[in-house]
């Protein structure tokens, strides 16, 4: 879950097109029919890929395809993603079970 949030963060997606970007990084192939099943959005899966790739243009992440055989990342782009994710961990302030003289809004 941690890893969606990261990347709608990051690259400032949608949370259907964090999901569907995560779904491209785990499997080896997605198709259209995978992320209309898997995110039950009211897009189609292949408006939500060609969004989604418009908003990684500039990061060098590409999204392949091919007719009748779906898409993928190619080892490059799953190589940036992971990187980014890794140096782009959240440090949350809640839910870490700290206690509350911790908190910086205590006053001294």
């Amino acid at each position: 879950m941690v890893e969606i949030v990261d990347l709608q963060i990051k690259y400032k997606l949608t949370p259907s097109m964090a999901k569907a970007l995560l779904l491209l990084m785990t499997n080896k192939i997605v198709t259209h029919i995978m992320l209309e099943a898997e995110h039950n959005v009211a897009t189609d899966g292949k408006v939500l890929i060609h969004r989604t790739r418009r908003r990684l243009a500039h990061t060098g992440v590409k999204i392949k395809s091919q007719r009748d055989v779906g898409y993928w990342l190619d080892q490059e782009s799953r190589e940036i993603l992971r990187r980014e994710l890794e140096e782009s961990q959240l440090d949350l302030p809640l839910g870490r079970g700290g206690s509350s003289d911790e908190s910086p809004l205590v006053a001294a």
